[in-house]
């Protein structure tokens, strides 16, 4: 099957992740494919939780090449029904989850499906990775693999990238002191104790950065204030905040940053501050990693061959945190992302086609070379 139109088949098919939808549909659309035009390979559900699965695909041998594929996108960010009906103009196809990463799976289903048999292929197709992970943690705490190469099919813009920063999230509550509003210095306000407590970190944690992956990098992703009524938040104007809730992202590029780290510098900062942190909760919490160019000759030779184009990506800070960094650190195996050019993440999301037929060239000339039966 064409993978421009698995693209816009899966594209179709709402993979977002709210009270009334999740992976679903289309896991049971991969597994019918898969069924279909893979019959060789071995079909397993694996529960996540409630209605949510992971599937999994081999071919029976030791796991030699493993592809890894996350089946959710972000919400809509703008009109459902637009976002979810595939337009191509201009050598871009335009849909929700078109680019991360729909189009990559499409380009291995369309180069798997070509392939009569292989001979150590292990295909993931997993859940959440756009959220909390759940899919990936799942895999990992079951699974012990030990291929030669792990991919990961996200918009990498057809470069190689074999590293990324780290990933924390700390929740934390701040208490203040109420007062009223025309008298501010008689309180201590819980908000702007936030900010502080903030910039103060945001200038202590760029240390010992690998030079590879850029700067560590903070940003103040949620904050709420007000008065403190049993718990609650209520917004008062005319009163100074007693209470702030807020949420940081710390993308870290130090290999030995953690969020317990982070958490006792936050902690340091509002005991200078006299601020008092009345809660603390560690949402994410996940190392940078970087895999040296040398052990990828392989791969770099199979890409080559295919197009010009693929080159190692330079900037490996400025992306996001990918599943492959998780894979790398259980599995202790080289796992990279690598797929078509595209937007994603934005209301007008896109792919480009051309690169789509290129991804999918390059990981079936993988496959024929690494694992074809």
């Amino acid at each position: 099957m064409n993978e421009i139109k698995i693209t816009q088949e899966l594209v179709r098919i709402p993979s977002y992740v709210n009270e009334e939808t999740n992976e679903q549909a289309i896991q049971k659309w991969l597994y019918r494919f898969l069924e279909k035009y893979c019959s060789w390979l071995k079909i397993k559900r694996q529960k996540v939780e409630n209605n949510r699965y992971n599937l999994i695909a081999t071919d029976g041998w030791p796991a030699k090449v493993v592809f890894v594929c996350h089946m959710d996108t972000i919400r809509p960010s703008g009109k459902k029904e637009s976002m979810l009906t595939p337009i191509i103009k201009d050598g871009k196809l335009y849909g929700l989850g078109a680019a991360d990463m729909k189009a990559g799976i499409a380009s291995l289903l369309s180069a798997v499906s070509e392939i009569k048999k292989t001979k150590g292929l292990t295909l993931i197709f997993d859940c959440d990775e756009e959220y909390y992970f759940k899919g990936i943690k799942k895999i990992l705490s079951t699974y012990l693999l030990k291929p030669e190469l792990v991919i990961c099919p996200e918009p990498t813009n057809l470069e190689i990238t074999n590293g990324c920063r780290g990933l924390i999230e700390i929740e934390l509550t701040i208490l203040g002191k109420s007062s009223h509003a025309s008298q501010p210095e008689t309180g201590i306000n819980a908000v702007c104790e936030a900010v502080e407590i903030f910039k103060i970190l945001k200038n202590k944690i760029k240390k010992n950065d690998l030079r590879e992956l850029g700067k560590t990098t903070a940003n103040l992703g949620y904050l709420y204030g007000g008065l403190n009524n049993n718990g609650s938040i209520e917004v008062q104007s005319n009163s100074v905040p007693n209470i702030a809730k807020f949420i940081l992202d710390i993308r870290p590029a130090n290999p030995k940053a953690s969020a317990e780290k982070v958490l006792n510098q936050i902690e340091t900062i509002a005991k200078e501050r006299k601020a008092t942190l009345s809660e603390r909760k560690i949402k994410l919490n996940y190392q940078p990693y970087l895999i040296q160019k040398r052990t990828l000759k392989e791969f770099i030779k199979f890409t080559r061959a295919i197009s010009k184009k693929v080159k190692f990506r330079k900037d490996l800070g400025k992306g996001g945190f990918y599943e492959s960094a998780l894979i790398y650190q259980a599995w202790n195996v080289p796992a990279i992302s690598f797929g078509p050019t595209g937007f994603g993440h934005s209301v007008d999301e896109w792919v480009d086609t051309e690169s789509i037929r290129i991804t999918k060239n390059i990981f079936r000339r993988l496959i024929e070379q690494m694992v074809q039966n």
